[in-house]
């Protein structure tokens, strides 16, 4: 009987409002465990089948009240989440002006904004709008919402945030240090005082709830997400999404892409058979008495055609990441390219 092949690849998934990140991960773990073997062929030897669950992970969260690309990861894929962090996000979204929440959307608590003159309201320009939106684009240092999951001191932001609001404690919000992050463009593509609909690229890591409430402080009129569809991340789009209300197991089956759709932006490493044992066991190419085979000539890893060294480097290093690939085109690892040395160091192995 041939061996079992545990699942991996990626899915993109079409979250619908309401659900966490966390409960469509729950999800895709439900429909993978009642597509797990039956009992009778537990009893099977271990290297026949295997039983053990996937593991299963997301590339980036969704709030709840957020709609559109929530890609999965699942089995081996999870391991290489890491590599789509640099990936651009685009977003559509609609802020409401003239009124601030405590979350910085509409599922917090709105206070409307008070003006010098009780009949007085400011309705800026598009073209005020659109100066004041210049001013966020590019580099630049954002401070996360209140109730965000980042951590302080071991303990989730949005935690503090509520029990702060449950007590009755004015000001006792976490203090939260700015990031840095990129917002590539903010197009405007509809405003009707109070709503603002906008179409916003940026980098992983930018809060657009911090965005929304920004912009409300420098326009002097308060602002908050209404709401929230993220269309695509990186080569990824929503119109290839498949909704979670859908989902079957021989769909998450026929729409599951390979693992490398995580590392398709990385240069491409093929190893001779001789050098993929040795990889696989994490052993360092390249190292001396350590040859690779091309063309039916031995020689050395610094005498074979590497990519351009102008590919993704770390920013803590000098070496340079690559996707190590065996003669049958079978991702099995990554690993860093010392450019001085040319020894290349497995990072992770993802076949045994």
């Amino acid at each position: 009987m041939p061996i079992a092949q545990p699942i991996s690849g990626l899915l993109n998934i079409d979250k619908p409002p309401g659900l966490t990140s966390h409960d469509v991960v729950a999800q895709i773990r439900r429909l993978l465990n009642t597509s797990t073997p039956s009992l009778q062929n537990r009893h099977r030897r271990h290297d026949q089948i295997s039983n053990a669950s996937p593991k299963v992970g997301h590339t980036g969260t969704l709030d709840p009240f957020a709609t559109g690309i929530l890609l999965i990861a699942i089995g081996s894929a999870t391991r290489l989440i890491e590599y789509s962090h640099t990936w651009e996000k685009t977003y559509q979204t609609v802020f409401i002006l003239g009124a601030s929440s405590d979350t910085d959307d509409a599922t917090g608590q709105i206070s409307k904004t008070t003006y010098p003159k009780p009949k007085m309201s400011i309705e800026p320009t598009r073209t005020q709008i659109q100066a004041a939106l210049h001013q966020f684009i590019g580099p630049i240092k954002q401070v996360p919402p209140a109730f965000s999951a980042v951590k302080i001191a071991g303990e989730r932001a949005y935690k503090i945030a509520r029990q702060a609001n449950l007590s009755g404690r004015q000001g006792s919000n976490p203090t939260l240090q700015p990031r840095s992050i990129i917002i590539h463009s903010l197009q405007i593509t509809h405003y009707a005082h109070p709503k603002l609909s906008l179409a916003i690229t940026c980098s992983t890591g930018t809060y657009l709830r911090s965005l929304a409430r920004d912009l409300g402080t420098v326009l002097s009129t308060g602002a908050y997400v209404q709401e929230l569809c993220r269309t695509q991340i990186g080569p990824h789009k929503l119109t290839q999404s498949i909704k979670l209300k859908n989902l079957t197991t021989k769909q998450l089956k026929e729409r599951l892409l390979p693992a490398t759709a995580l590392i398709f932006h990385l240069p491409q490493i093929t190893l001779p058979d001789d050098n993929v044992a040795q990889f696989i066991q994490g052993q360092t190419i390249g190292e001396q008495g350590t040859t690779m085979n091309h063309t039916n000539n031995t020689l050395s890893l610094r005498s074979i055609d590497l990519p351009s060294p102008t590919y993704q480097t770390s920013q803590d290093d000098n070496s340079t990441t690559f996707a190590i690939f065996n003669q049958s085109s079978t991702l099995i690892g990554i690993a860093k390219l010392d450019p001085l040395t040319h020894l290349l160091h497995p990072v992770k192995v993802l076949i045994t």
